[in-house]
Order: structure tokens, then C-alpha cells, then sequence
């Protein structure tokens, strides 16, 4: 889809232009960049498969992430940080925790060596799968990776994510403990404060950048993915926040689904996160493709 009247901003030479003008113009190409991509590769209908493909993966992904956390001994941290985020309905929190306790009773009593195994790989590679495919639409890209690649790539990611976060929790209790110990240097306090508050965005940004980069089957430049990751990572953070604290405000909607409010709620919040994480990876595309845009739209 053409948008009427803008074919002539790729032929305005922004070398004779000042540097304003030039980031401006660089700015309304990249806008109208992702405007229309965004209608044209249907990112709408690839966040609601993600959406789906995500929540098939969850009991699964929370699995490998408990059965590693417990065995750092931070099973419980992860247990209270999202039932935080589901405070508003606690009973969508109990039966997802009894699902994930029940899937590692029955794995570590080899009921699920077999089905089991090959469920959750399958669940694992949809997701990672439609992630692929998603970002591939948006950079043009034709093939997929081979199945050998795939089961390198996506393996290592999803068994290194548990890892990661037991880290950076660890990290964080460290903090927070160094915090409390050292209660008279208002100094290192103040620092060990900004730390704990910037983490989580400096996190989110840092997985947005790494999933521009790694994800799409096609060479990504790393200076095209740190603007749109922290965008991405900025705005994730502010839909988490409406999220998590505007729940409770809706009371008429719980009137309506009773006790399973959450997961209508939940499914609409993860789509808006994929719309994002789609966005700021078509937000890369025009970061790198800019000038050969107007070959593509002739």
C-alpha cells in the first residue's frame, strides 16, 4: 500500500540539507517505512499467532525456568514476582503453579521422557518458529533457517533464558542486600537505588537488541537495532506498567469473566507486546534499509 503524495521524498537529496532538516526527513522516512509495512505484512495477524503460540509454550518455558531457579534457590523469588503480576485474580496464579509443580513432578518421575519431551519441544519450536517466520516477513527474507540450525539456535536459547535470570536475580538480591548492610553511606545507597530501578529497562532493551539482531535469517546491523530496541524496550515497560497496576480497576470486566479475568487480560497484554516487539523490528528493517526503500515501492 501506497501512501498518496510522499513517492518524491526519496528523491530530495539530503546532502544539500541541514543537519535538522536532514534528520527530519530521515525521520518521516523511517515513519512512513514502518506505516506501511506494517499494514502490508500483517504484523496484527502475526502478534495473534505469537500470542497463541505463546501460551501453549508457557507452562513449559516457566518449567525449565523453576526446575533451574529452585536448584539456585530462587524458585521462590520468581514464585512472588509473578504472582505479583497476577494479584488482581490469585487463582489464575494457583492453577498455572500447580500445572508448572505438576509437570516437573511427572518429568522427574519419567512419565514425560517420551510425549512429554516431545510436547514441550514442539510448543518451544512453534513459538521460536513463528518468531522466525514473523521477522523474516518484515525483512524480506525467504528462507528459514535448516532444522539442524534451528535445533542449535532455539535449544540454546530457551535452556540459556533460565540461566539468565537466575543470574541477574541473584545480582539483584546481592544488591539489595549490599543496600541494607551499608545503611550510612548515603552514596552507595543512592548508586545501588538507581541501579535496582534501571535494571529491568536496561534488560528489556538489551533482549530487544539481541532479538533484532539474532533472530531474522539475514545479516542485521548492531547500530540498526539499539534505537529501536530501547523504543521497544521503553514502551514494553510502560504497557507492563498500565498492565500490572490498572488490573484492579476493572471491575466490571471481572463481574463479567469472574475469576478467569486474568487471561483474556493477560492475552490482550501479550499481543500488545508482540505489536511492539514487531514494531521496533520493522522500526530496524527502516533503520537499515532506508535508501532501498524507493526501489522497493517503485
Amino acid at each position: 500500500m501506497k501512501l498518496h503524495g510522499i513517492d518524491q521524498i526519496w528523491n530530495i537529496d539530503d546532502v544539500k540539507l541541514s543537519a535538522p532538516k536532514r534528520w527530519m526527513l530521515r525521520m518521516v522516512k523511517r515513519l512512513i517505512i514502518v506505516v506501511e509495512s506494517f499494514m502490508r505484512n500483517n504484523l496484527m495477524g502475526h502478534s495473534s499467532a505469537l500470542t497463541y503460540s505463546s501460551m501453549l509454550a508457557a507452562v513449559p518455558v516457566l518449567a525449565i525456568v523453576f526446575a533451574v531457579a529452585r536448584g539456585f534457590g530462587f524458585g521462590s523469588l520468581i514464585e512472588e514476582r509473578i504472582r505479583e503480576s497476577l494479584e488482581v485474580s490469585p487463582e489464575i496464579a494457583d492453577t498455572v503453579f500447580s500445572f508448572v509443580d505438576s509437570y516437573l513432578a511427572h518429568t522427574h518421575g519419567g512419565v514425560f521422557i517420551g510425549a512429554g519431551l516431545i510436547l514441550l519441544l514442539y510448543t518451544l519450536f512453534s513459538l521460536t518458529t513463528n518468531i522466525e517466520v514473523a521477522f523474516n516477513t518484515i525483512w524480506k527474507v525467504k528462507m528459514s533457517r535448516n532444522i539442524y540450525r534451528k535445533a542449535i539456535d532455539y535449544i540454546s536459547v530457551f535452556f540459556l533464558l533460565p540461566f539468565i535470570i537466575v543470574i541477574t536475580s541473584g545480582i539483584r538480591i546481592f544488591l539489595m542486600t549490599a543496600k541494607s548492610s551499608l545503611p550510612e553511606y548515603r552514596l552507595v545507597n543512592d548508586t545501588v537505588e538507581i541501579i535496582l530501578k534501571s535494571t529491568p529497562l536496561v534488560l528489556i532493551c538489551l533482549t530487544f537488541i539481541l532479538l533484532y539482531k539474532l533472530m531474522p535469517n539475514t545479516r542485521v546491523k548492531i547500530k540498526s537495532t539499539i534505537a529501536p530496541g530501547i523504543l521497544a524496550g521503553i514502551a514494553f515497560l510502560i504497557l507492563q506498567y498500565f498492565y500490572f497496576h490498572y488490573q484492579i480497576k476493572l471491575s466490571s470486566y471481572n463481574a463479567i469473566y469472574g475469576s478467569f479475568a486474568a487471561i483474556p487480560l493477560f492475552m490482550l497484554w501479550l499481543q500488545l507486546s508482540w505489536c511492539i516487539c514487531l514494531v521496533g523490528a520493522q522500526m530496524t528493517y527502516a533503520e537499515q534499509c532506508m535508501d532501498d526503500y524507493a526501489f522497493e515501492r517503485s
